[in-house]
């Protein structure tokens, strides 16, 4: 009887040890599972709603906006043998452990892979790693939506040992990573341009920053000229909308079609008769009302703004009406 008590809490413990370290999710709606932890990769199973799930591993690849919020998680299933987005998953806050071994370069013929300054590709190359090299990464970033060896992702990694960015779509094996919020990036010009604000380019980032939300704010939604006069201080931009703001804006304090804009600097869309208005935080990420949801103040990339909502101006020295 001690020897099968005994057996009986070892199992018990085993049971235990199984449920703790195991890793499930649920999917929200009916989920694809596909071949690559990207939305361009082949479908190879479909998950039924409200269907239960084991994960062993996440990935970090192309962000999605879904029914759980918006991420770059994907999460591997082993008996699908595929990926699926964190999007579209209830998990009750788990993170499972990265996928496979470090994370390599991935490059055909032989090639390197350029190292650049900001994450997107129009910064300058400071740098590059040969093909499978291991890669020591400490955040990542959105930024220009690229394809290669490893997909189709906006998703772009800091390497801290060349002081640079490179895309996700030539990287494998790269786990889930911090945001590179603090990750100073080059500028592609001066912000201020000689314009006095209550606040300086610096400090405007800094309070979008601190005003992040996911929550429904009446101060952004649908205010996106509004919030970037905020950020520098100012009760309101002095202007009726975004579109108005940029054509008005002076020709001297605008850089039409340059998509490395300063952090502080005024990003601007086409996406209606009124436009958009955003806040460059460098490297080609902003700070945007109404992403993420409603009423939300959140960061996205200029790829991703042009991409959802419309096409790209360029962006401007914090100029408001009577500045």
């Amino acid at each position: 009887m001690k020897f099968a008590s005994s057996l009986l809490c070892i199992l018990a413990v085993s049971l235990c040890m199984s449920s703790v370290l195991g890793f499930s999710g649920r999917a929200q709606t009916a989920l694809n599972v596909r071949s690559q932890a990207n939305s361009h990769s082949n479908v190879i199973g479909v998950l039924s709603p409200g269907s239960s799930f084991d994960i062993d591993c996440q990935v970090g690849g192309e962000t999605i906006q879904g029914t759980a919020g918006t991420t770059n998680t994907w999460y591997h299933v082993p008996s699908r043998g595929g990926f699926v987005s964190a999007a579209y998953v209830s998990n009750n806050g788990q993170s499972a452990p990265g996928c496979g071994g470090p994370a390599r370069v991935k490059m055909t013929g032989g090639e390197t892979l350029n190292v650049r300054s900001g994450p997107n590709t129009h910064s300058s190359v400071i740098g590059s790693l040969p093909a499978n090299a291991e890669i020591g990464i400490d955040c990542q970033t959105n930024g220009d939506n690229i394809s290669g060896p490893a997909g189709t992702t906006s998703m772009w990694y800091h390497v801290p040992s060349k002081g640079g960015f490179v895309s996700g779509a030539f990287v494998s094996g790269a786990g889930s990573y911090p945001g590179c919020g603090n990750i100073p990036t080059p500028s592609g010009g001066d912000c201020s341009a000689g314009l006095s604000n209550p606040r300086s380019c610096s400090e405007a980032v800094a309070w979008a920053t601190a005003h992040l939300t996911n929550s429904y704010n009446s101060e952004y939604r649908g205010l996106c000229d509004h919030f970037v006069g905020l950020a520098y201080g100012r009760s309101a931009s002095g202007f009726d909308t975004a579109y108005i703001h940029w054509q008005t804006t002076p020709d001297r304090f605008k850089h039409p079609g340059d998509r490395n804009p300063p952090p502080g600097a005024l990003c601007f869309f086409k996406t209606s008769a009124a436009g958009h208005a955003c806040l460059s935080t460098g490297g080609g990420g902003i700070i945007s009302t109404d992403w993420g949801c409603s009423g939300c103040l959140g960061r996205t990339s200029i790829s991703q703004i042009e991409a959802s909502w419309g096409p790209y101006l360029g962006w401007t020295a914090p100029y408001f009406h009577n500045a």
